[in-house]
């Protein structure tokens, strides 16, 4: 059994080496999405049989906001290498919201959001990055239930409210 973190240390340490830079929010609307067609399908297959290494630089058709965040994260939009990121997604109905903050990015936060709008057909805006954001992670997280995912230099780690020491219950 391995020790549970306490949350507040754990995202003061994180941040602290990370250094996060900007927060966006990345909204993924159901009914705004356009699934990829069977012809896209067709089309992805054959250039994934005749091109295997990816010479030709095609990308997939996203089929979900999955695909959409991967394949936004993967373009870099905005100009600039992601390296690390705390990544939120809340979940809302059918719909979601991804909560990203990205560190040590000089990107175009503008850019970025246009490119989530032509991946996913959703929408996006930036948040004040200070000293509340922990906070809100921190009940998002702790609170909410919403799994954190976090990409540094070592991979990605994802985390859930029961790798933590349990916050005491709301008494309001």
């Amino acid at each position: 059994m391995t020790e549970k973190l306490n949350f507040i240390e754990f995202m003061n340490d994180r941040m602290g080496r990370l250094c996060p830079n900007a927060f966006l929010t990345l909204i993924f609307k159901t009914s705004r999405f356009r699934k990829p067609s069977a012809e896209q399908k067709l089309q992805l297959e054959i250039w994934m049989e005749t091109d295997p290494e990816n010479e030709g630089g095609w990308t997939r058709v996203p089929s979900n906001e999955y695909d959409c965040l991967v394949q936004w994260f993967s373009e870099d939009p905005g100009g600039s290498d992601f390296g690390s990121y705390f990544c939120l997604e809340e979940p809302q109905g059918e719909d979601c919201r991804f909560h990203v903050l990205l560190c040590d990015w000089d990107g175009d936060e503008a850019a970025a959001l246009r490119r989530w709008h032509e991946i996913s057909g959703g929408s996006g805006f930036t948040r004040e990055l200070d000293h509340r954001v922990r906070g809100l992670i921190g009940h998002m997280v702790m609170r909410k239930g919403y799994e954190l995912t976090m990409r540094d230099r070592w991979g990605f780690q994802r985390f859930t409210r029961e790798d933590f020491v349990p916050w005491r219950e709301k008494t309001y």
